[in-house]
């Protein structure tokens, strides 16, 4: 009798979760009920606010929650708003760093990530530089109060760049922390910075500032551009 040929696995891969994935994840999601639990108890009105805020963050107006702190409706200043816009980006990185193969198994997020992965890889094509400085570009990246350079897509982008988690982590949480906090004292002091321009009643000072400072501006940007392009 002739012998039968081995029968291969043909099972598809598996998108199973590394241990040290679910421990992170466990973890977070511990701390995270724990001070849903204590904030309802002991700060009820506050926690309210967070959660009401919460959707408003994910949207392209999410980078300047610290404004927000400046109404009489809120129960913090920009300043704490800020703090709590860098812990919520800490955790959706967190939960995209440490699950992204999980969350690929539903159809719909799977194929949202599979757009940004696309965005990101072509964002790379055009700043090779960003291989060689990753770290502080995606800091960069993060930190511009511009709608599509927040977690979600600062994440996929530190993956497409081959970063190690706890590099992308930081760089998403640092440059979450410093965009916020530069939101914030721009919502406490522009005011009184634009009060002080227009109190200038001699034309000439005051539009030179102006200009001054918008030419800092667009040679900070053209510095990063060419830094990002050059191989």
């Amino acid at each position: 009798m002739r012998e039968q040929p081995a029968a291969t696995d043909q099972r598809e891969p598996t998108t199973a979760l590394h241990p040290e994935s679910i421990a992170v994840l466990l973890a977070t999601a511990a701390c995270l009920l724990v001070a849903l639990v204590v904030g309802w108890i002991w700060w009820h009105d506050a926690t309210k606010e967070i959660l009401a805020l919460l959707p408003v963050t994910f949207s392209s107006v999410g980078k300047f929650l610290p404004v927000w702190g400046m109404t009489d409706g809120s129960r913090f200043g920009p300043y704490e708003l800020a703090v709590l816009s860098s812990v919520r980006d800490t955790v959706v990185a967190l939960v995209l760093i440490y699950g992204l193969d999980a969350l690929c198994r539903f159809a719909r997020i799977g194929r949202t990530i599979s757009k940004l992965q696309a965005r990101s890889e072509a964002l790379v094509i055009r700043f090779p530089r960003m291989h060689e400085s990753s770290s502080v570009g995606l800091l960069i990246f993060v930190l511009l109060p511009i709608p599509g350079t927040g977690a979600i897509v600062g994440t996929v982008l530190g993956s497409v760049l081959g970063m190690r988690r706890q590099a992308i982590l930081f760089a998403v949480s640092a440059g979450s922390l410093l965009g916020a906090m530069i939101i914030a004292i721009i919502a406490v002091h522009g005011g009184h910075m634009l009060a002080l321009l227009i109190a200038l009643h001699t034309g000439p000072i005051r539009y030179a500032i102006i200009g001054g400072l918008l030419l800092l501006g667009l040679l900070g940007v053209r510095a990063m551009r060419r830094h990002w392009l050059q191989s």
